[in-house]
């Protein structure tokens, strides 16, 4: 790759700089809680998707779209129904939000873990990291109220 855009006389960072310009610039954020037994993250979920009324915002950030692998619902679907498989009574949610951010919230399948994947695009990275950092700190107090549900934070 190198060489061939010193060929083109470009080099590898004005191509990622064209890259960010065409893309955007992306930051991700993973993290997770300890849940020992792991049933206890059930009773996050079993919150979250209560009543088929998923949270309207995290952290103040509109969520524009749900899918939910443990009810088949994804609403950014025109059928509403994930395409992804899903069983019911899985632990696995992801929420679309506005402003270019997902989040994917599931339980662990080996370990008593729930993990939480967080991505975000911006227009630069300044920007990304903002709205990542508003989230990551919405995950916790909005989402997943650990101590409501007898979890633990990682490093405690």
């Amino acid at each position: 790759m190198a060489a061939a855009h010193y060929r083109r006389g470009t080099t590898v960072a004005q191509h990622l700089r064209e890259l960010y310009h065409r893309y955007g610039q992306f930051v991700f954020r993973a993290s997770y809680y300890i849940a020992d037994p792991p049933s206890r993250s059930q009773p996050v979920f079993d919150r979250l998707r209560k009543d088929g009324k998923y949270p309207q915002s995290v952290g103040g950030v509109k969520v524009v779209g749900v899918r939910d692998l443990g009810t088949g619902l994804d609403t950014t679907q025109p059928d509403q129904k994930a395409v992804l498989p899903w069983v019911p009574g899985d632990m696995m949610l992801t929420l679309y939000f506005e402003g270019n951010g997902v989040l994917t919230l599931r339980a662990s399948a080996t370990e008593p873990k729930l993990k939480y994947y967080l991505e975000v695009k911006g227009s630069d990275r300044e920007s990304a990291g903002k709205l990542a950092s508003r989230l990551e700190a919405a995950i916790t107090e909005e989402l997943v109220q650990p101590e409501a549900a007898g979890i633990k934070m990682r490093g405690q």
